[in-house]
């Protein structure tokens, strides 16, 4: 009679076990880490124009920004090859709005923003204060952190509000010939 009473006691726990790393396996799809450790196990982006997360629109202010290299142009005597790696096209970002991409270095999550015309900004898209993936919120111009409130200003990284430690760091980015391109 107890040998029932055993493996029917094995089996809960064989299944709240699993039931464990389902909801462990959930939280981390969520937080965006399985996408950013399958991006390092890959190699991360490697000049893929389609890399980012925005909707294709023409952008009559994308082409350049002040805080940019100069670009070179069509009769450009500089045969130098560009430097960075392309995460996609300035026009697929719309003024106001963010992409996603993988920052190349790190194999992290990272934002794109173009909060006015000719100006983009990058930042990590993991929060500073426990590692979760922080959202863009368009309708308040900020990060923020789904798992402690913690909440970034997406034109400078800054903490707005909740328990970030510190800013997210800033993924130099620039525009050549119409391309987002990170160092």
């Amino acid at each position: 009679l107890r040998a029932p009473v055993a493996a029917e006691v094995d089996r809960r726990r064989v299944l709240l076990g699993a039931r464990a790393v389902l909801v462990a396996g959930v939280a981390t799809l969520a937080t965006g880490g399985l996408t950013a450790w399958l991006g390092r196990a890959v190699g991360g982006t490697k000049k893929r124009p389609s890399a980012l997360g925005a909707a294709p629109r023409r952008d009559p202010g994308s082409s350049g920004s002040p805080s940019t290299s100069p670009q070179p142009t069509a009769g450009s005597a500089s045969a130098s090859p560009v430097s960075g790696t392309v995460i996609g096209r300035a026009s697929q970002v719309p003024v106001g709005q963010a992409g996603r991409f993988t920052d190349p270095k790190s194999g992290d999550p990272a934002w794109v923003v173009h909060p006015s015309a000719g100006t983009f900004v990058a930042f990590s898209a993991v929060c500073t204060h426990a590692g979760c993936g922080v959202q863009f919120d368009a309708g308040s111009m900020q990060f923020v952190c789904p798992c402690h409130g913690g909440a970034y200003d997406a034109k400078s990284g800054r903490v707005l509000a909740g328990p970030p430690p510190s800013p997210l760091p800033r993924i130099p980015v620039r525009v050549v010939n119409g391309e987002l391109r990170v160092d």
